[in-house]
C-alpha cells in the first residue's frame, strides 16, 4: 500500500506535522534511527546467543567485538571461540561487507594453519550453503534480513527485537558452533 499522498497530506497540515516531517527526515538522513535499531537488535542478539551456548555448550564469557557504522547501515559483530577439543580458534561473525549484504561467516583465527581452505571447502560440503571466499567461508543472511535497511519487515522486526528474526540469527550461528564442534574437534 502506497502512503505517500497521505504523508504529504499530514506534513502539510500544519507548522507542528512539517516540523515532525522535517526532523524525522533528518534524523532518516543522518542513520540514527537505524543505528539504534542496528544496536539494540545486536545487543538483543549477543545476549540471546549467550545463553544459548553456555546451555548447549557451557561456554562462558564470550567476548564480543562489534562495529556499528554511524556513517552507513553497516552492522558487523564477532566473537572468536575456542573450546578445549576444538583443533582451532574460530571467530563466527554477522558481517555487514557493502551495505547491501548481510552475511555469516566462519573464520580461522590462527595464521599458523596451513589448510584454511581446504577446512573452508569443508564446511561448504557439509552445510551445502555458503562459499569459501576471502580467505573464509561466508553466506548470505536469508531475506529479509539480508538487506535489513531497505525492508520494512526486516527493519520493523528488528527494531522491536521480533522473535523471529531473533530466533532466526540465533538458530544460524548456534548451527555453525555445533558444526565446528562435531567436525573440527581434536
Amino acid at each position: 500500500m502506497d502512503f505517500t499522498d497521505l504523508i504529504i497530506n499530514q506534513v502539510f497540515k500544519d507548522k507542528e506535522h512539517f516540523n515532525v516531517a522535517y526532523q524525522t527526515y533528518k534524523i532518516l538522513k543522518d542513520n540514527s534511527i537505524y543505528n539504534k535499531i542496528a544496536t539494540n537488535f545486536i545487543q538483543e542478539l549477543q545476549k540471546r546467543i549467550e545463553k544459548k551456548l553456555k546451555e548447549d555448550f557451557s561456554i562462558q564469557n564470550i567476548k564480543w567485538e562489534t562495529n556499528i557504522d554511524s556513517d552507513s547501515y553497516k552492522i558487523n559483530t564477532w566473537f572468536e571461540l575456542k573450546l578445549k577439543n576444538w583443533k582451532y580458534p574460530f571467530s563466527l561473525r554477522l558481517l555487514d561487507d557493502d551495505n547491501n549484504r548481510l552475511y555469516f561467516s566462519i573464520l580461522i583465527n590462527d595464521e599458523l594453519v596451513k589448510d584454511k581452505d581446504n577446512i573452508y571447502n569443508r564446511i561448504v560440503e557439509l552445510l551445502k550453503e555458503g562459499e569459501n571466499s576471502s580467505g573464509q567461508w561466508w553466506t548470505k543472511v536469508k531475506e529479509p534480513y539480508n538487506k535489513w535497511e531497505g525492508d520494512y519487515l526486516a527493519l520493523e522486526q528488528m527494531a522491536f527485537c521480533d522473535e523471529e528474526a531473533l530466533n532466526y540469527f540465533t538458530s544460524q550461528i548456534c548451527k555453525y558452533v555445533e558444526l565446528v564442534n562435531e567436525k573440527f574437534s581434536l
